[in-house]
């Protein structure tokens, strides 16, 4: 280890070990001189000879200056270790200051992300349709998002000639940005409606060219959009399909749940896409679901997938118990969560139920 010079420390402890080392010969002639009143290299070697106790005295002092100056450096190393420890304190200090400071700041993020939350809540609890009185069927229905809000949306509207408009929807995502999409195409369905109601088909070519105006190349949703005519105790559900699941029907008379299938892109992805509708007979004691992905994409511990037929038979066994619109449904969302058997669920369920009378 190198040593300041400019220590204090350093300075005495260098002149001290010279004095030290000179302090020997000093003593040794001044013993000499008194011994033997003459000063010469035979005299002074036979004065040293003779009291060797005297040269372990005279060199003591240059030992201590050693001493002293080995003291002296770990002293230095101490002191600086010290200072060392003291600008690592205030270091430790000042990011106590910035991560207290940090904190707060995220604490006031997180504050006002559950606020914003709370309010996307609300507003998307309100847009849900309140469900009306029809002679000719019961109708219910559950949503279950995956976070507070989610990107499924629903619209039932009973038309003034008694008609009854039905749309479901999916957005891809999740969280307040599917919501918020979410609420754009509920928003751009009523302008659909307004011009289409009664043509499923051209309802979502148009709901499609102005979603594709809105929405960003990573958006888009999927949706059912349909009505349903009563006439003569009769009804006819006429509906197209936009890249949503398909319908489930459960025919009483046969026991049986029969799915729906025809073609059809998702919706905001491209303009000027074509989609077809069909028209369905429904008689009494049937009942209609209309479902968004997260229950037919369940999956349980083994990681196998509940699936179109899964929902199907599980719709079927509920619709057995011969039971209201409202208890099948329940029956239908406590036979998924059976089958998830504890997984965890990765998206929104929305369940729509009509039963004609």
């Amino acid at each position: 280890m190198i040593l300041e010079w400019k220590s204090y420390i350093n300075r005495y402890t260098f002149y001290g070990s010279l004095f030290g080392l000179l302090f020997p010969f000093f003593s040794t002639i001044l013993q000499s001189y008194s011994f033997f009143q003459s000063i010469d290299i035979e005299l002074l070697l036979l004065t040293q000879k003779n009291t060797p106790l005297l040269w372990i005295i005279d060199t003591a002092p240059f030992f201590l200056g050693l001493l002293a100056g080995y003291a002296g450096g770990k002293q230095i190393t101490i002191k600086n270790a010290l200072a060392e420890l003291m600008r690592i304190n205030r270091e430790m200090k000042i990011e106590i200051i910035r991560s207290n400071t940090m904190e707060t700041n995220l604490q006031d993020m997180i504050s006002t992300y559950k606020q914003d939350l709370h309010s996307a809540k609300l507003v998307q609890e309100f847009s849900l349709p309140k469900i009306p009185k029809m002679n000719e069927c019961n109708i219910s229905y559950k949503y279950i998002p995956l976070n507070p809000v989610g990107g499924d949306f629903l619209s039932i509207v009973k038309f003034p000639d008694g008609k009854l408009g039905l749309l479901i929807g999916d957005v891809v995502g999740h969280g307040i940005s599917a919501a918020l999409i979410a609420a754009l195409a509920y928003a751009l369905s009523y302008r659909a409606r307004e011009y289409y109601s009664l043509s499923p088909k051209s309802y979502l070519e148009y709901l499609n060219n102005e979603a594709e105006q809105y929405l960003g190349e990573d958006y888009y949703f999927t949706a059912l959009y349909g009505f349903i005519e009563f006439q003569n105790n009769k009804a006819f559900l006429t509906f197209s399909r936009g890249g949503h699941p398909y319908p489930f029907i459960y025919r009483k008379e046969k026991r049986i749940t029969e799915i729906y299938q025809m073609p059809g892109s998702p919706l905001g992805l491209m303009r000027n896409l074509s989609y077809e509708q069909l028209t369905i007979e429904l008689n009494s004691g049937d009942k209609i679901f209309w479902i968004t992905d997260g229950f037919i994409e369940i999956r349980n511990v083994q990681e196998k997938i509940l699936g179109n037929d899964g929902l199907a038979e599980i719709i079927k066994e509920s619709c057995e118990e011969n039971q209201d619109i409202h208890q099948i449904i329940d029956g239908i969302i406590s036979r998924s969560e059976a089958f998830a058997n504890g997984a965890a669920y990765n998206d929104d369920r929305l369940i729509l139920g009509i039963d004609i009378l």
